[in-house]
């Protein structure tokens, strides 16, 4: 339904992009990205430097926002580079190997025909990599093979209770060459978001979020224990650990995050890693 729901709007928002570019003054296609550009960069730059003000404070807010958390940076959550990765179609990330860290590169296709790295070659990693938290495959892929019918994927980050801890590291080598990664310049703020299920209606085994302060899974990051996992909003969850909300990265530059579910029997999905 809210995938729904957003088609109308780029849709509509698309309309008024070609109308905007029909009646422009600048025929030259070439004169015209370059314009568009230079307003696009000033923005930007406006954003980057500008005063937010307090209405951004109160869209992302940890916990009480009446008592505000001294270390997590607001303002850095909008005007700070970002690294994601998402188990999640079509998103880039998977397509150009970034998120898998593989030099398989594809794009969207009919079943069975993929260049991209995909869940069955995934899940045959795993076997080769014991404790690592990869991708998994959600029941919801097309079996179609003669036309792209439905490309958006809820793949997703898979832990049980048999699996022990299970850990990956962030940024790998494909996500610091494409983000340009400094990590110098990172402000050690991790966020994760854990899949929707449909209808809000998840199985009786799948953990949430709220199961983390009863003890029912546990996350670590660098080894160091998340604490707790509080909710950002925008179905956003940031770590927090004896610092707050920053980590800090190892001697390499890379923050390992691991979860091992304790309730046996039971399991969590995590569709994305955000790290600023």
């Amino acid at each position: 339904m809210d995938g729904h729901s957003l088609s109308l709007f780029i849709t509509g928002a698309l309309i008024d992009a070609i109308s905007d570019l029909v009646s422009h003054p600048l025929t030259d296609p070439s004169e015209l990205l370059a314009e568009l550009q230079k307003k696009e960069d000033v923005a930007f730059e406006n954003l980057r430097n500008g005063d937010l003000g307090e209405r951004t404070n109160q869209i992302y807010s940890p916990g009480d926002d009446s008592i505000p958390d001294p270390s997590l940076d607001l303002d850095a959550l909008w005007k700070t580079p970002s690294l994601c990765r998402t188990g999640r179609l079509p998103s880039r990330t998977r397509y150009l190997g970034y998120s898998t860290n593989s030099d398989k590169v594809g794009g969207p296709t009919i079943v069975g025909s993929e260049e991209y790295e995909t869940c069955g070659e995934i899940e045959k990693t795993r076997s080769k990599q014991g404790g690592a938290l990869l991708f998994s495959c959600g029941n919801d892929h097309e079996v179609c093979k003669e036309a792209i019918v439905r490309p958006d994927h809820k793949d997703f980050f898979y832990a049980d209770s048999k699996l022990g801890w299970s850990s990956l590291s962030i940024p790998n080598d494909k996500e610091r060459k494409a983000y340009g990664y400094d990590p110098s310049q990172a402000k050690g703020f991790l966020f994760v978001t854990f899949v929707i299920c449909e209808f809000g209606k998840c199985p009786e085994a799948e953990l949430k979020p709220k199961d983390h302060a009863h003890g029912k899974f546990e996350m670590t990051v660098n080894r160091k224990v998340v604490s707790d996992v509080v909710y950002i909003g925008g179905r956003v969850y940031g770590l927090k650990g004896e610092d707050g909300f920053q980590w800090r990265p190892d001697e390499n530059g890379v923050f390992v995050f691991a979860v091992r579910v304790r309730d046996v029997g039971r399991y969590i999905r995590i569709s994305s890693i955000i790290l600023y």
